[in-house]
């Protein structure tokens, strides 16, 4: 004969496997990690993986797969601790634009970063082009340079150029424009150009700045070598002010022209008589 203490315990045990409610258990997948041991590993398991979520150039993974539907991540954002965000290289043969010469033969492929042109006679004949690219990208400042056996040269544009061809005869510290420098073993040359009306600064923000009337700068030096401690140097600097409505072999390009709110008929001149003595 059973006791009731042992009947009772029956009873309850029974009750709470076959009779208790039973409460869902939510699917967590892999969310929580698989355990293997007493190490729980959150790598990405089974065939269901997203490929998407393993790309190594974008960003590391170190949560599973399931999250990253979830959150609506995207590949191609990663994270950047940098001070300057980090814009990574492409592939040279897949970005840009395609240049050709004048007559149509293949060129490079690329982006126009600085242009500054000239045609005559027509309105709006000077053209001034520096791309956003040109301010991001290279900080303002661009130089191309190369050199064989003695020759050595070297174009820079900026437009904020210290350059300086003598103390008194040209030394300006934020230049917006162009120098080229040429050197050999004896001989030394360096021209500089600038559109010093409506330079347009950083960038123009991708597009032309037009203009008619112009002021243009511009100036060179010349040096040899005549011994191991002498050298002679010419200096040279002009500044003009011309349009681009007159004839391309019309006046001197030195001497500049009259702008075409200047090229009217007088009609009243005033003098004006100052005394600064003391």
């Amino acid at each position: 004969m059973r006791s009731k203490t042992g009947i009772y315990c029956g009873l309850l045990m029974l009750w709470s496997a076959v009779g208790a409610p039973t409460v869902a258990q939510g699917q967590y997948g892999t969310r929580l990690g698989l355990q293997l041991g007493d190490q729980t590993s959150l790598a990405p398991q089974g065939p269901g993986v997203a490929l998407n979520a393993l790309d190594p150039a974008v960003r590391r993974w170190y949560v599973p797969q399931e999250l990253y539907s979830e959150y609506h991540w995207r590949q191609w954002e990663y994270t950047n601790y940098a001070r300057n965000p980090y814009e990574r290289y492409v592939e040279t043969t897949l970005e840009g634009d395609y240049f050709y010469d004048l007559y149509g033969n293949f060129l490079t492929r690329g982006w126009l970063i600085f242009n500054n042109s000239q045609s005559k006679p027509q309105q709006f004949g000077n053209v001034l082009f520096k791309s956003s690219r040109f301010q991001s990208w290279f900080s303002e400042v661009v130089v191309a340079q190369d050199n064989k056996g003695q020759y050595f040269y070297t174009l820079t544009a900026s437009s904020r150029l210290r350059s300086v061809l003598s103390p008194m005869v040209f030394a300006k510290a934020r230049m917006d424009g162009v120098q080229f420098d040429l050197a050999t073993d004896r001989y030394e040359a360096t021209f500089l150009f600038s559109r010093l009306s409506n330079p347009g600064g950083g960038s123009t923000g991708d597009r032309e700045v037009l203009r008619t009337n112009n002021t243009i700068l511009a100036g060179g030096r010349l040096g040899a070598q005549i011994g191991d401690f002498a050298e002679v140097a010419l200096h040279t600097a002009n500044a003009h002010q011309s349009h681009t409505l007159l004839d391309k072999q019309a006046g001197n390009p030195f001497a500049g022209s009259l702008t075409i709110g200047q090229n009217k008929t007088i009609s009243l001149v005033k003098l004006v008589l100052r005394d600064e003595s003391p």
